[in-house]
């Protein structure tokens, strides 16, 4: 043998493999298969750096382009295929005479044996099959020409054993052309065996490589071209993969193949090779062929007939009866003869199929045929490939049954009323297309003369969904049928119970159910007269709401041959969209009727109930988190109910409402739906409505809810009585009839509108609801001090165009006393409270009547207005000093001038004069100011001036000597600037010196004058004493005054407190009560005392508390500390006023005036259950205000 060697790629040499036994080189035999089957490339090279011996040093190396090579073995494979003997073979006989100067056909071959074996005779068996001969298995026995088939054929009882060809064996069966009549169709040399479909046949054989050993080491496929394209490929025509078997010392094989219904008749290759057979050749060296033993399959199929349609034959019509042949793999038989017998009359035919296997017979039946039951049979004989078929079919004469309503009752039902039809049951009359009434009643339940007609209800409810029930089978009497008629026991009811026994009295078997014939001609549900109480309690009822459209089905049971509908199994009923397979039956609509619920059907309608809440409708309403008066709309709620009571949910509700006497027409409200307890809240903008008396309607639809066929209509009117919270707004006030003046505190900057005393004024206001808009012709009181003055000053209406005032009190037609600002109580300057108020729920005397309406609450709007008196300069002592009556350097000027009011000419007190000092500018030509003496008018309103007269030195400079003194009055609070000041001119003229003559002032006289004015000095220092004292006391009630009425007029609580600090220290250290501003609180109080010694003592140590709490306390300031530091100042003041004996002054209190005056009901006020005034949005609980400092 050769030595086995290996490369080594590390030393670059071969080494030889060493038996690790015995320690001698490896040897092995050299054969042709000793390399694996596949495809390898070769590539030779030359590489001269292995060689160190001269020339390979010295020469390059190269290799060759790579060649692949396919290293194929050579395999031999044989086989056997085994079939049911019951079936004949094919071989080539060459002997026999084709009658057109050709010999040579295949013929065929029965196995004696097995067709004994199963009954079957050869004459039954060679039926169609060209040239047979029967066989009795010994070889030596075979007939004629089949005597070539020994070694090729065997058998043994049943089956037959046929050789499969090797591509490479050199002894084959006789081979003939595959088609003898095509001179160029293929030679084969074979047995062709025939098989039945769903028959199966077995292949086992062996596998040897070349030198006949067995070879298991690939795997071995069993292949059928099924496409018959002489190819196998695909998973679909290999059917079994394996290695061979080792049994016995040789690799075996085994496998067999089942002809399904699914492969159609004809001659089928089989295969038995590889799986990789590329690599795999058979046959000695000079002659190679492929691999694989081959055999062909002729499988003969099975036949069908397939009735295209089940036709129902008509008297008087044509009918088509058409049907397919189809082969078992449902392949269409094309252009095969069909035998057909009619049983009825016994005519037969023969039809071809046609390229679909379908073939058609035409059937006339004449109008004097009989109805019933017949067969037409069909008959196949089959052929070569194909075994014949016998197949009848059932084929029915009938009448087309045909339903036809008469009469109904009205298709509008409520609760109580009955519903009925009457309908007519008749044969078609022989004109099966036409719905004619002409036909042959039927009467009674069963055929061939009668039959049963199903009444069923359809009804829909809330949810859109159907519900169904059978609620009469009724029997035609005499070719009529209606509902039955309702029996006061009951008994028309199909489960009556008349003996108590709890088994209805139908049920005649007494197996506790009716049966279908027990249950006929009568009501299997309670549906005479209607009753929605009892649809709802029913559990199987067609309205489960109670009320609904109803559509009625009228469906005729077919009882052969009387035509209908297939009875109706009950899981049908309760299906969605189609339910009934009767709608496809061709001519259905004869004898299955639908009476629609808006035509001819019913609607059982409830009643419907709406109930609307009453209520008392405010046009507004005070927002709980600001405070604010905002609008509010009109809600209109209520219930919507059946008659049974049921709520009506999701249903829409239109609402609109017009206000009675009102020129604008009905106002559509926001559409509103009832909620799962079928209430609804529709709301109703109230904008631009004027309080009044609203007319409202409630109407639910039922067309708008798609409830036409289930409820009534509901329209409920009623009228709301709608209340608005007026607002009255002053939009000015001021003297005159349009001017405006303001007065700003210089302490928080509130302003103040300014009045005169004495003189007119007018006020702009106007009256709206709380919805804005305005109210036309209401009467409006005006009062000035409605704390004192019960009566109000005057009235006026608003306009009805646009709910304005503009009064004035210099108008007689709107004011006839023309008053304007009068005193009250005898106080003159100041500030005072105006009010214009809506009072509609009183009579005011010398006001407004009460409001005939009484549907818009009252309003006012209160306003403090600064009281001003306007002032005239009068000339007590004059300054004039012109001309010849000039006056000379460093005289004194004396002047003195009296401050009065103007419309009452009373003297103003304590008003601080400027006495302005000018002199001529010869230069500029004008008047330059100089200089001023300030002075303040005393009780009678004179102020005074004296001034060293400067003569020509102005300013320290030379002058002409010509000056002016203006006296003039800046104005204050309470009184207006002076409009005319007072000018008189001082000129210079040099003193003259002359003698004079004693006079009247003697000695005598002078002691007296003397004497006289001493007393009178004396008087006078008393006179002023007191004077001063009152003036004091004056000066502290004014400032307390002014701090009470800015209290009253703004909520800057501690700055009004500590600006009234101040002043009273300021008169203090005036008036030496304190010597410094910066004192401690206790010499503050000390002051406090001395100075109001003529108040008690509680009110003091109350008002120190005041200013002690404004201070230094840290808690809020509320309304309730505000109105007690008003209190505490009033009283004080009294007793300010009792000091200077003004006690005799009348004045009115809270208490009079509340005698006086109804309660004014404020935007956002009710009245409670409990008589309680109740402001709408605030909570009387909280005990913290909204007011902040």
């Amino acid at each position: 043998g050769y030595e086995e060697i290996v490369w080594n790629d590390l030393t670059k040499t071969h080494d030889v493999l060493i038996d690790s036994s015995t320690g001698m080189p490896l040897r092995y035999d050299y054969t042709n298969t000793s390399l694996p089957a596949g495809d390898i490339e070769i590539k030779a090279s030359v590489i001269p750096e292995l060689a160190d011996e001269w020339p390979f040093p010295y020469l390059h190396g190269d290799s060759s382009d790579p060649f692949s090579v396919r290293v194929m073995h050579r395999m031999n494979i044989e086989g056997e295929l085994t079939v049911s003997g019951l079936s004949a073979v094919y071989y080539w006989d060459g002997t026999i005479n084709n009658g057109d100067g050709t010999f040579g056909n295949w013929a065929t071959l029965f196995h004696q044996q097995a067709l004994n074996a199963a009954g079957v005779s050869f004459e039954e068996a060679k039926v169609l099959r060209p040239y047979p001969s029967l066989w009795d298995g010994i070889p030596d026995n075979l007939p004629g020409e089949a005597i070539n088939l020994r070694g090729f054929l065997s058998v043994n009882t049943t089956h037959w054993f046929i050789s499969l060809v090797n591509g490479g064996d050199g002894d084959l069966p006789p081979c003939g052309q595959v088609n003898p009549t095509d001179p160029s169709s293929p030679v084969r040399c074979e047995i062709v065996p025939e098989m039945n479909t769903g028959e199966s046949f077995g292949v086992r054989g062996t596998v040897t490589n070349r030198t006949n050993e067995a070879w298991d080491q690939d795997p071995i496929a069993l292949q059928v071209d099924i496409d018959g394209n002489g190819q196998f490929m695909g998973s679909q025509e290999t059917a079994y993969t394996q290695r061979p078997i080792m049994k016995d010392g040789e690799a075996t094989f085994e496998y067999n193949w089942t002809w399904y219904s699914q492969y159609t008749a004809g001659t089928y290759g089989i295969r038995v090779d590889f799986t990789n057979n590329a690599y795999y050749f058979t046959g000695n060296s000079t002659n190679l062929a492929a691999t694989g033993a081959y055999i062909n399959v002729t499988v003969v199929g099975t036949t069908q007939f397939q009735m295209t349609s089940v036709p129902r034959l008509y008297r008087n019509t044509t009918t088509v009866i058409e049907a397919r042949l189809l082969d078992n793999s449902l392949q269409p038989l094309r252009n095969a003869p069909v035998t057909w017998t009619w049983s009825y009359d016994g005519r037969s035919g023969v039809n071809y199929t046609d390229d679909l296997g379908t073939f058609s017979i035409p059937f006339q039946i004449n109008p004097e045929d009989s109805l019933g039951n017949y067969s037409l049979q069909f008959d196949y004989e089959g052929n070569r490939l194909m075994k014949g078929n016998i197949d009848s079919q059932s084929v029915w004469v009938v009448s087309r049954t045909y339903v036809n309503v008469i009469s109904s009752d009205e298709n509008i039902r409520q609760s109580g009323d009955r519903w009925d039809f009457t309908a007519q049951v008749t044969d078609d009359n022989k004109t099966v297309t036409i719905r004619d009434s002409g036909g042959r009643e039927l009467s009674g339940a069963t055929t061939p003369n009668g039959g049963l007609v199903d009444v069923i209800y359809e009804g829909l409810d809330f949810e859109g969904v159907m519900h169904r029930q059978v609620v009469a089978t009724l029997a035609p009497n005499a070719g009529l049928i209606s509902l039955p008629e309702p029996q006061a026991d009951g008994s028309h009811l199909c489960f009556y119970d008349g003996n108590g026994d709890g088994i209805p009295d139908r049920d005649s078997n007494g197996n506790g159910q009716l049966d279908d014939s027990e249950s006929v001609g009568c009501l299997k549900a309670n549906v005479s007269p209607l009753s929605p109480q009892i649809l709802r309690e029913d559990p199987d009822s067609f309205l489960p709401d109670g009320f609904g459209p109803v559509s009625v089905y009228l469906r005729f049971r077919e009882t052969l041959p009387n035509e209908g509908c297939e009875v109706l199994e009950v899981e049908y009923l309760t299906m969605q969209g189609k339910w009934d397979p009767c709608v496809d039956v061709v001519g259905n609509d004869h004898f299955r009727v639908q009476m629609a619920y808006n035509a001819n059907g019913f609607s059982l309608i409830g009643r419907t109930s709406m109930d609307v809440d009453d209520q008392i409708v405010y046009t507004s309403e005070i927002d709980p988190l600001t405070g604010e008066v905002v609008p509010k709309p009109m809600v209109v709620t209520g219930q919507l109910t059946d008659e049974l009571g049921t709520n009506l949910t999701f249903r829409n509700v239109r609402v609109n409402y017009e206000m009675v006497n009102s020129p604008a027409g009905p106002v559509a409200c926001f559409n509103g739906i009832t909620d799962i307890n079928g209430r609804f809240a529709i709301t109703c903008p109230l904008s631009d409505v004027l309080a009044g008396k609203a007319r409202v309607t409630v109407t639910y639809s039922a067309w708008d809810n798609n409830d036409a066929y289930r409820y009534q209509n509901k329209t409920v009117q009623t009228e709301f009585d709608v209340f608005s919270n007026s607002t009255l707004q002053i939009a000015e006030v001021g003297p005159f009839k349009s001017s405006v003046e303001t007065f700003v505190a210089p302490n928080n900057g509130s302003a103040f509108p300014v009045l005169y005393l004495k003189e007119s004024f007018h006020i702009d206001a106007i009256l709206t609801q709380s919805n804005g808009q305005y109210v036309g012709g209401k009467c409006l009181n005006i009062y000035l001090d409605p704390q004192k003055n019960v009566r109000p000053l005057s009235s006026i209406y608003t306009r009805e165009s646009d709910g304005m005032v503009e009064w004035f009190s210099g108008d007689p037609s709107q004011n006839p006393g023309l008053k304007g600002v009068e005193t009250t109580g005898g106080e003159l300057e100041g500030f005072r409270l105006l009010r214009v108020a809506f009072e509609p729920d009183i009579n005011v005397p010398g006001g407004c009547d009460k409001d005939t309406s009484n549907v818009l609450n009252g309003s006012h709007m209160d306003i403090v207005v600064l009281v001003r008196s306007r002032v005239d300069l009068q000339v007590k002592t004059s300054w004039s000093y012109v001309n010849n009556n000039g006056l000379d350097t460093n005289d004194n000027v004396h002047g003195e001038i009296a401050l009065l009011r103007d419309r009452l000419d009373l003297a103003v007190e304590n008003e601080e004069i400027f006495f302005i000092r000018e002199y001529w500018d010869s230069d500029s030509m004008e008047w330059v100011v100089e200089g001023r003496n300030e002075s303040y008018t005393n009780e009678q309103g004179v102020a005074s001036f004296d001034w060293a007269f400067s003569g020509r030195t102005c300013e320290g400079e030379p002058c002409s000597g010509d000056w002016r003194i203006k006296a003039y009055y800046p104005g204050s609070t309470f009184f207006a600037e002076s409009s005319d000041n007072i000018t008189h001119e001082v000129h210079y003229m040099k003193a003259k010196v002359s003698d004079q003559s004693d006079g009247i002032f003697t000695p005598t006289t002078i002691m007296a004058l003397v004497i006289v004015l001493l007393g009178a000095l004396v008087a006078g220092v008393m006179y002023y004493q007191r004077v001063v004292a009152r003036r004091q006391v004056e000066a502290l009630r004014g400032i307390l005054t002014d701090t009470m009425l800015q209290l009253q007029a703004a909520n800057e609580y501690i700055a009004i407190i500590f600006d009234c600090y101040k002043q009273l220290v300021k008169h203090f250290r005036r008036h030496g009560f304190m010597k410094k501003v910066y004192e401690t609180t206790r010499e503050f109080e000390s002051a406090v005392r001395g100075a109001f010694h003529m108040v008690p003592a509680d009110q003091l140590d109350a008002f120190i508390a005041i200013f002690e709490e404004a201070r230094y306390s840290d808690h809020e300031i509320g309304p309730s500390h505000r109105d007690r530091a008003i209190a505490t100042l009033n009283e004080i003041t009294k007793s300010l006023a009792l000091a200077l004996g003004d006690g005799g002054m009348i004045t009115r209190t809270e208490a009079h005036e509340a005698k006086l005056y109804g309660g004014l009901t404020k935007a956002g006020e009710f009245v409670a259950a409990d008589g309680t005034v109740k402001q709408a949005g605030i909570d009387e609980n909280q005990d913290n205000s909204n007011f902040k400092i």
